[in-house]
């Protein structure tokens, strides 16, 4: 995935953490690079919370599902 500002540039050192929705299982935890850009790897099937933190002052929420890993 990719994080950007409200411009369309990307967010650099942006904290981007998977976190089961049911609060079970393992969760996963990436930073941006200088393109904004993330991902992660092995990733287990399911509903997800996927929360962008930066600054350690702004953070937000998203629900997503993974249903299945992409490889590039």
């Amino acid at each position: 995935g990719t994080v950007l500002d409200e411009q369309g540039n990307p967010l650099e050192n942006v904290t981007v953490t998977l976190k089961p929705s049911n609060n079970t299982g393992s969760s996963y935890e990436t930073i941006t690079n200088e393109n904004g850009a993330f991902n992660f790897e092995n990733v287990t099937e399911g509903t997800y919370n996927i929360i962008y933190e930066w600054d350690n002052l702004s953070s937000h929420w998203v629900c997503g599902i993974i249903k299945k890993a992409v490889v590039s």
